[in-house]
């Protein structure tokens, strides 16, 4: 089979590999449609540690063509989940295997979706209907399912005000998920003049270009001092203080961004007398006892979550490293999701 690995920082070598071995109670994957996630450029470029020639690719959607020794069918439709906990931890047992503590993943220490076929635990995998939902659509569950998490990590509730920092694809999916749940107004701020229009046509209640002025008056005006901030951005000077200055008392700030910096600026004393609260969101599992990544594809399936506009750019394993200089690139680009699509070998751009 096809894989593209990773050999060096912004260095993707197509190589052939033997068809993954299947250990019990795995399956093996042909896989459709890999969505690029913005962890995977930090991988890329250099920023996160890799190791050299692992395949990474998380978001992924494909069709059994084996299914071991598992109760799958051959050529069920299905979406991945990427992260695989070891099961026996306090984490795992509470349906969080997000926060195991022997974490491995699909597209991490295992290898992933940049590949024509990949192997997967049985129970990482999520059946879906392909006549509701293209492959290409069906490979952003896994971004939806985080907006799922990031929505019950702080319990956004109908009728409250939401701000989101940051127009990528998470950030246009927590608009779309905030609404579903009856969150107004929900506020989005940007800087992609494309992402901006689109939010605008998803549904947000105000979109503010928030690089090229301070966007805290602006909202002040909109919603008075919200009652929820997501922060999406990341980088390497995440806005969790002008967040945090949107908030209301006893507010609730999701972080999502990632960013290489391991100190971070944080006005203490807004939060201890605001009791203002701040919660990490890394990836998702059970909620009480919802699994949050069905919940991501039931709205999908309903048409509540909208994905083609956020599909800019598909491109086949040999343009790969096109795919990330989009990413990379997004002012000349307007790039915001770049989808991989295993069985093309050529690059389409919305």
């Amino acid at each position: 089979m096809k894989v593209a690995t990773l050999e060096a920082p912004y260095l993707i070598r197509l190589e052939e590999r033997p068809l993954p071995a299947l250990p019990p109670g795995w399956a093996l994957i042909k896989v459709q449609a890999a969505g690029i996630c913005g962890s995977d450029v930090h991988f890329y470029t250099g920023e996160l540690p890799a190791v050299r020639g692992s395949v990474r690719g998380h978001e992924i959607a494909g069709v059994v063509v084996d299914p071991g020794d598992t109760y799958l069918s051959r050529d069920c439709p299905v979406v991945i989940h990427p992260l695989v906990g070891c099961g026996l931890c306090a984490a795992c047992q509470r349906g969080e295997q997000q926060l195991c503590v022997d974490l491995h993943g699909i597209g991490g220490q295992y290898a992933g979706g940049f590949a024509e076929f990949v192997a997967v635990p049985a129970g990482n995998l999520y059946p879906f209907d392909s006549g509701l939902l293209p492959f290409r659509h069906a490979a952003l569950a896994d971004c939806v399912a985080v907006a799922v998490h990031a929505a019950n990590s702080v319990r956004l509730k109908a009728h409250e005000s939401a701000v989101i920092l940051g127009d990528g694809t998470i950030g246009l999916l927590l608009l779309q998920v905030a609404l579903a749940r009856g969150a107004r107004p929900v506020i989005l701020v940007g800087k992609h003049e494309r992402n901006l229009e689109l939010a605008c046509g998803l549904g947000a209640s105000l979109v503010l270009a928030g690089s090229s002025e301070d966007p805290l008056p602006a909202v002040r005006a909109a919603a008075g001092e919200v009652d929820v901030v997501f922060e999406a951005v990341g980088g390497v000077a995440p806005p969790l203080e002008a967040g945090l200055k949107m908030l209301r008392k006893g507010g609730r700030l999701a972080i999502l961004g990632l960013t290489g910096s391991r100190e971070l600026g944080i006005p203490w004393l807004d939060v201890v007398f605001g009791e203002r609260t701040l919660v990490g969101v890394m990836g998702y599992g059970l909620w009480d006892g919802k699994d949050e990544m069905q919940e991501a594809i039931d709205l999908m399936q309903s048409g509540q979550i909208v994905l083609e506009p956020l599909i800019t750019d598909c491109v086949g394993l040999d343009q790969l490293d096109q795919g990330f200089a989009a990413m990379l690139n997004r002012a000349v680009s307007q790039s915001i999701k770049v989808v991989v699509l295993p069985a093309i070998g050529t690059t389409w751009s919305a």
